[in-house]
């Protein structure tokens, strides 16, 4: 039960809406009885799942927890500079030299290429060590013509 609770953070609706009957026929639909019963081993996710009436939230507090929100009380690093790419992430910080451009970082980007790579320039020696005496002839010659 637990594992499908896990599987419905991916899912394409809130977990309120996962837990409604008239769903019972979609994939990540879960029975609410039995989520109940599990969680209960569990009473902080439980507290977050099915805010009891007693706590009187705001609307704001009363809205699904995202994965970001669990996961920033319960591991031991900083979720606000992590997954800043993700567009869900709504606790990610902004870097003033960082831009959030919502697309996986990768060293192919020029700013994180400019800010982090180390340029090197590779000799006709580099590709005689590899083995491979046709590139090192090529940059041979393309070194003494230039």
């Amino acid at each position: 039960m637990l594992m499908s609770l896990a599987t419905l953070m991916y899912a394409p609706v809130p977990i309120s809406e996962a837990l409604k009957a008239s769903n019972s026929q979609q994939p990540w639909y879960v029975d609410q009885s039995e989520l109940k019963q599990v969680l209960v081993a569990y009473p902080t996710l439980q507290a977050a799942i099915f805010p009891s009436l007693s706590t009187k939230l705001t609307p704001a507090e009363s809205q699904d927890i995202t994965l970001y929100e669990l996961l920033k009380g319960s591991v031991p690093f900083d979720v606000s500079r992590l997954f800043k790419w993700q567009k869900t992430n709504s606790l990610a910080a902004v870097d003033d030299d960082i831009e959030r451009s919502h697309e996986l970082p990768h060293f192919s980007q020029p700013l994180l290429s400019q800010k982090y790579a180390q340029t090197e320039r590779l000799t006709y020696t580099y590709f005689l060590h590899q083995g491979q005496p046709s590139f090192a002839l090529a940059n041979f010659v393309a070194a003494k013509l230039a």
